[in-house]
């Protein structure tokens, strides 16, 4: 009996020190990055930024390919998107944008608080 109490115990032991040191390392990424509060939405900023008709698209397929494109006077115009700026548009300021796979379409990232 005190053999299956001992290993209740050691085994409740195991599973609070890995709780606690998710819980630190969940602090550390938070610290590093900020507080996530969503993803970049490139069709969104596009449309804020520059009308309803205006729309994303990606000239390459990484997380740097993404651009607007706007149609004055029928005339297709592309504009540069400034990730960390989008972000700012998308959730106020303060807020920066990171990614977490630089060859992935889909990776951007917003967050408040600490920048890279």
């Amino acid at each position: 009996m005190k053999r299956i109490l001992r290993s209740a115990a050691a085994l409740l032991f195991g599973f609070g020190v890995t709780i606690a040191a998710l819980g630190v390392s969940a602090k550390v990424s938070e610290d590093k990055n900020g507080s996530y509060i969503g993803k970049l939405d490139f069709q969104r900023y596009c449309q804020l930024t520059y009308g309803t008709t205006a729309g994303a698209y990606a000239v390459a397929q990484d997380a740097y390919g993404w651009r607007c494109a706007t149609r004055p006077n029928g005339l297709f115009t592309p504009r540069q998107i400034v990730a960390d700026l989008a972000c700012e548009k998308l959730y106020g300021t303060p807020s920066h944008a990171q990614t977490f796979d630089a060859t992935w379409l889909f990776s951007w990232e917003c967050f408040r608080g600490l920048t890279r």
